[in-house]
This record gives structure tokens, sequence and C-alpha cells, in this order.
């Protein structure tokens, strides 16, 4: 689980950069997912979890 959160962050990061917001809307949900899997099996600690989760978020709220 803790691949598919790195692939999924890094691929909103590239989303981001590129400025493309709606795409990052689409994708936010699976990072979501992704993250909430890894602490369900322990792989990521809780906190760990809300401050990526949090960084997610804050991409999209980036001005392109």
């Amino acid at each position: 689980h803790k691949l598919a959160v790195s692939k999924v962050t890094k691929d909103i990061r590239k989303l981001a950069a590129a400025g493309k917001q709606t795409e990052i809307v689409a994708l936010l949900p699976r990072v979501y997912k992704a993250i909430d899997k890894a602490v369900k099996t322990r792989v990521l600690n809780k906190n760990t979890a809300a401050r990526k989760k949090s960084q997610a978020a804050r991409l999209l709220a980036q001005k392109p």
C-alpha cells in the first residue's frame, strides 16, 4: 500500500505542477482511498495520513 500512496501522490504533484486542476479533482478521491488503506493496514500512521491528505488538498487549492 505504501507504493500505491507514493505513486498517487507523485501523480497529483505532477498535475499540480502542470496546472491541471480538473484532473486533480478527479484524482483526489483515489489519493484519499490509497492513504486510508495504508492506515488501515498500519503501513502509515494516522497523523502522517492526515498530513498527506492535507498536502494533496492544498495542491488543489493552489492557483495555476
